[in-house]
């Protein structure tokens, strides 16, 4: 017969009460973000002061806390703090500024010139997520969002 050694916890690498410490930092992240909503010191918003937690569609690590959501369009969001996240400054994007001009009653448009974009990629799995402006702001729009109740 074969004697097999039950292996412990820490022999398997297994902590039973990781849920526990991952849903307490979770926590003390999120209340970090409804004290930054509120006006009073210490007081706890009702409303957290971002729209959403954005992680990567690929791999769904984390990329960004606080952000703000576009407007107009409900699946970007714009951000200035992030981590999990690769600016590909040796390239360069350029989206084009269309600009309406009316001639003999028809309205034409001409494209202007663009702004200049870093693309952006998920530092776990290298999908592109969003990009990076001249003023430093994260403008993403290949991420899930978890909104804040």
């Amino acid at each position: 017969m074969v004697d097999k050694k039950v292996k412990t916890n820490d022999e398997l690498l297994y902590d039973p009460n990781q849920d526990e410490k991952d849903e307490k930092w979770s926590g003390r992240k999120e209340r970090t973000n409804l004290r930054a909503g509120s006006s009073k010191k210490g007081e706890l918003s009702e409303k957290p002061a971002t729209s959403a937690t954005l992680t990567c569609p690929s791999c769904m690590t984390t990329l960004c806390r606080d952000c703000q959501q576009h407007e107009s369009y409900l699946h970007q969001f714009r951000a200035m703090f992030v981590f999990n996240c690769l600016v590909l400054t040796g390239e360069t994007m350029t989206y084009k500024i269309k600009e309406k001009k009316r001639r003999r009653g028809r309205d034409k448009q001409e494209e202007g010139d663009g702004e200049l974009y870093n693309p952006v990629k998920c530092a776990v799995c290298q999908t592109k997520v969003g990009v990076y402006d001249k003023e430093e702001i994260y403008h993403f729009f290949n991420v899930l969002a978890r909104e804040h109740p």
